[in-house]
């Protein structure tokens, strides 16, 4: 299942009627999504994004509540975390926040500097943090395109531990990540 679907079936699922994509990189994911208000923001003017500038500058001016965002802009944690938390404050409450990248599959796609096609990141390092420092939400992760990452206001047990390597994280990813296909979503859900 791709990226694109997965967005859709929550769009379709919660209803939504606005999209906020975060890295539009060509704009094939942003492209696909069936919403009826979607705007998208990248630094890079050939994405030819609705809002050409970083997602920092863009959360300041933000004033609208959106549905669903999808984070998939810079792949290192700090930005990661800073777009995740920033997207949080621009949900509604039945929002939800899907991150990409959260699930690399080999320890050279998760190295912080881009130096192959493949390149997640260390976006995985945003996810964990916030599953080992925020009760107030709830998180997943579905096992499709390089890990989806679910984050929605709720509950959750947290994580035990905040600063984790790339060995205990591959080691521990099912429960690190509340690891799931995307045919168990619901029972997340609820």
């Amino acid at each position: 299942m791709t990226r694109t679907e997965i967005i859709n079936w929550f769009i379709k699922k919660y209803r939504y009627h606005s999209y906020l994509e975060i890295g539009a990189y060509r704009k094939e994911n942003f492209d696909g999504v069936n919403c009826r208000y979607k705007k998208c923001v990248d630094p890079d003017s050939s994405c030819n994004a609705n809002y050409i500038m970083t997602s920092d500058k863009f959360f300041l001016a933000n004033k609208m509540k959106w549905g669903i965002v999808f984070v998939d802009g810079l792949h290192e944690k700090h930005q990661a975390l800073r777009d995740i938390n920033n997207a949080l404050k621009a949900i509604y409450n039945s929002g939800t926040i899907l991150v990409h990248d959260c699930c690399p599959a080999h320890k050279r796609y998760q190295l912080p500097e881009k130096k192959r096609a493949q390149w997640n990141g260390t976006t995985w390092k945003a996810f964990v943090h916030l599953r080992a420092t925020r009760a107030d939400l709830q998180m997943f992760t579905i096992n499709e395109d390089n890990g989806i990452g679910v984050i929605r206001h709720g509950k959750q047990d947290l994580w035990p531990l905040a600063k984790i390597d790339w060995r205990k994280f591959n080691t521990h990813k099912k429960s690190i990540l509340n690891l799931v296909e995307f045919e168990e979503i619901n029972k997340w859900l609820g």
